[in-house]
């Protein structure tokens, strides 16, 4: 049973996007098994008061907080590792925002050009097009530069994700190794 609750923990934590908070709760079904979901209608009405709340904290995995919040009240998040890592990822949502914006203004400049480049038909018309697409042209370049840019920025960010999802993946890995050592030797008392 305790290898199917870690089992599950890991597949949290690697399926879903860690940075998001979300909250996960646990509650015992009619049929007495136990369930985890992170979507509150998940949950039967006439389980509702009864479920835990899950919450996870820095130095600990999965906590249960039920008893010790208000039900309306958050925890407070103390995992300044987490916060920084949204904190670096809302600039990055912005660039991605801005770049997309670019990109629009880019395809419909481009469509503009096609059309003069059916409708030149004089030597002055067909100059003026050529100084269109050697403009567009650079602007083009440019966007790319800062889409290449953006993707390395975003590569480095996702380093750091990988590796701190890494490192809360060892903190429950060790927990869990305790507790069965913890389990074992009681065992044998």
């Amino acid at each position: 049973m305790r290898k199917i609750i870690f089992a599950a923990i890991v597949m949290i934590i690697f399926i879903f996007p860690v940075y998001l908070h979300a909250e996960i709760y646990k509650y015992v079904g009619e049929d007495g098994k136990t369930y985890f979901t992170d979507n509150y209608n998940a949950i039967p009405e006439n389980q509702r008061k009864k479920m835990d709340k899950i919450e996870e904290y820095e130095g600990s995995t999965a906590t249960d907080t039920s008893s010790e919040l208000p039900k309306n009240e958050a925890p407070q998040k103390n995992n300044e590792e987490t916060i920084d890592l949204l904190e670096a990822r809302k600039p990055l949502e912005k660039k991605q925002q801005d770049l997309d914006k670019e990109f629009k203004g880019l395809q419909a400049e481009k469509e503009i050009i096609d059309k003069d480049r059916d409708n030149a038909k004089t030597k002055t018309e067909i100059l003026k097009y050529n100084e269109k697409v050697a403009d567009y042209n650079k602007k083009l370049a440019e966007y790319e530069q800062k889409r290449k840019t953006f993707n390395s920025e975003v590569d480095e960010y996702n380093k750091l994700v990988k590796k701190d999802i890494a490192d809360k993946y060892e903190k429950i890995k060790d927990k869990y190794e305790k507790t069965q050592n913890t389990n074992e030797t009681n065992k044998k008392e």
